[in-house]
């Protein structure tokens, strides 16, 4: 089963993009708070490596649904100490040529040893 969280009850260290904006974007170290062991795991954006087993990845898309090109995009992790698989969804935005902004949206999270499709 996939559980479906807003991005800002989840990361931290997120930063506003200027005393004018409430949205929160990321700062320099993209990092998770795991509620289940109560730790932090610093992860990368734009790693999208599949889950394993294949049917995880694919609870994982279901969920997510589509995303749109070039305005959208999400990254793979797993929380370093309990190995919860994760997934990050984010808005892009080019504010200058190759100059990039991310925003959190969403988190998803696999509870672990509940796959509900069969492949």
């Amino acid at each position: 089963m996939i559980e479906k969280i807003d991005a800002t009850e989840r990361l931290v260290r997120l930063q506003k993009k200027d005393r004018f904006s409430d949205r929160l974007m990321f700062g320099a170290a993209p990092t998770y708070w795991c509620k289940a062991c109560d730790d932090i795991t610093i992860f990368k954006l734009n790693w999208r490596k599949a889950f394993e087993p294949s049917g995880i990845e694919d609870e994982f898309n279901k969920a997510m649904g589509k995303l749109m090109a070039w305005e959208q995009e999400y990254c793979n992790f797993h929380c370093r100490i309990c190995n919860q698989p994760v997934r990050c969804v984010y808005d892009i935005n080019e504010f200058a040529m190759s100059s990039y902004h991310y925003y959190p949206t969403t988190i998803y999270l696999y509870q672990q040893g509940q796959l509900t499709s069969a492949v």
